[in-house]
C-alpha cells in the first residue's frame, strides 16, 4: 500500500473541489422526489378537505330531505284522516231541506217573529263539490234577551254559521219599557250537492 504525500491545495482548488462535491451530493439526493411528494401531499389534503365539504353538503341535503319527507308524511296522514272522517263530514254537509223550518222553530221557541230568505251561490263561484247556502233573517222590534237566545239556538243547528249580524235600536219599547231591537242576520251553511 502506498501512501500519498500530503498536498496542500490552493484556495481556488479547494473552492472548486467543494463545488464538485456539492454537485455530486445533489445528484445523490434527488430533490424532485421530495417536491413531488410535497405536491402529492398538498393535492391529497385539498382532496380530503373537498371530500369533507361535500360530506357536509350531502349531510345538509339529507337532513333537508328527511325533514321534507316527514312533512309529506304528516300531510299524507292529514289527508288520510280527512278521508276517514269524510263519512262523518257527509252528515255535516248533507243538504238539509228542513233548515228554514229549524230556524223558524228556534225563533218560535223563544217567542220571536222573523222573516227568513235563503239563496244559494251561483254555480260559477262554487268551490269544487260544495255550495254555500246563504240565509238572511230579518227581525223587527224584539227584546234583546230572546234575540240572543235565538242566536244561540240557531248556531246549534248542524253546519249553520253566523256570518254577519247588524243590530239597531227599534222604534218601540216593550210593555216593561225595555228597548227593542231590529236585527239583520246573515248565516251560511256549506253543503255538498
Amino acid at each position: 500500500m502506498t501512501t500519498l504525500p500530503p498536498t496542500r491545495l490552493s484556495d481556488d482548488a479547494r473552492l472548486e473541489l467543494a463545488g464538485i462535491a456539492s454537485a455530486t451530493a445533489r445528484q445523490n439526493r434527488p430533490l424532485w422526489l421530495i417536491v413531488l411528494g410535497g405536491l402529492l401531499m398538498v393535492v391529497a389534503v385539498i382532496y380530503a378537505l373537498y371530500g369533507f365539504y361535500q360530506g357536509g353538503v350531502a349531510g345538509a341535503k339529507l337532513a333537508s330531505q328527511a325533514r321534507r319527507t316527514s312533512e309529506v308524511r304528516g300531510l299524507v296522514d292529514q289527508i288520510k284522516a280527512i278521508k276517514a272522517s269524510d263519512a262523518a263530514g257527509n252528515e255535516r254537509y248533507r243538504p238539509d231541506p228542513q233548515l228554514v223550518r229549524k230556524i223558524e222553530q228556534a225563533a218560535t221557541d223563544v217567542g220571536l217573529v222573523l222573516t227568513v230568505t235563503t239563496t244559494e251561490d251561483d254555480k260559477s263561484s262554487k268551490i269544487k263539490n260544495f255550495s254555500r247556502r246563504r240565509i238572511a233573517i230579518e227581525i223587527k222590534g224584539q227584546p234583546a234577551e230572546p234575540l240572543m237566545t235565538f242566536l244561540q239556538r240557531a248556531s246549534d243547528i248542524q253546519g249553520l254559521e253566523l256570518a254577519q249580524i247588524r243590530l239597531t235600536p227599534g222604534q218601540m219599547k216593550t210593555e216593561a219599557g225595555q228597548t227593542t231591537w231590529d236585527a239583520s242576520i246573515q248565516m251560511t251553511r256549506w253543503e255538498r250537492p
